[in-house]
C-alpha cells in the first residue's frame, strides 16, 4: 500500500504496534503519545535516539489541551521530515524485517539476526553471573 502521508498516529490501544510497524513500512514518521508504545517496548531494534525516527507528545499535556498536535507537527520543517524519513528507511526499517537469507543482495541484521545476537548476550552475561 502507497500513502502520501507523512506522518502515523500510533495510539496505545493498538497493542501489536501495528499503527507503529505500518508507519515505518511507509515511511511515515510514528507520532507517539506514550513511550511505552515504541521505546521501552523494542529496545532491541528502535535506538534510545527516538528524534530521529518519531514525534512524542506527552499524552497528558494532550489532554489538558496544553499542546496542539497539529500545529506541533506543521512546525517541523521540512529537512526534519526528510531526515526522519530517510532515517527510518535506510537505518530502521532493515531492523524491522526479516531478510531472506538465499537472497544475492548485500546481507544486513535483520529482526530475526537482531533478536538471536541479544538473546545469545543475554545468556552469555547470565552464564558469566552464575
Amino acid at each position: 500500500m502507497e500513502t502520501n502521508a507523512t506522518f502515523l498516529i500510533v495510539v496505545q490501544v493498538d497493542v501489536t504496534s501495528q499503527s507503529q510497524s505500518l508507519s515505518f513500512s511507509w515511511s511515515c514518521i510514528p507520532v507517539l503519545f506514550d513511550p511505552f508504545t515504541a521505546y521501552y517496548q523494542y529496545p532491541w531494534h528502535l535506538p534510545e535516539d527516538h528524534e530521529k525516527y518519531s514525534v512524542f507528545v506527552d499524552q497528558e499535556e494532550v489532554r489538558q489541551v496544553k499542546v496542539n498536535v497539529v500545529e506541533m507537527l506543521m512546525k517541523i520543517s521540512k529537512k526534519e521530515r526528510d531526515d526522519m524519513r530517510r532515517y527510518i528507511v535506510y537505518e530502521l526499517l532493515p531492523g524491522l524485517v526479516y531478510g531472506d537469507s538465499t537472497a544475492k543482495l548485500e546481507k544486513f541484521q535483520d529482526a530475526f539476526s537482531i533478536i538471536m545476537s541479544n538473546l545469545m548476550e543475554r545468556v552469555t552475561k547470565m552464564d558469566s553471573t552464575a
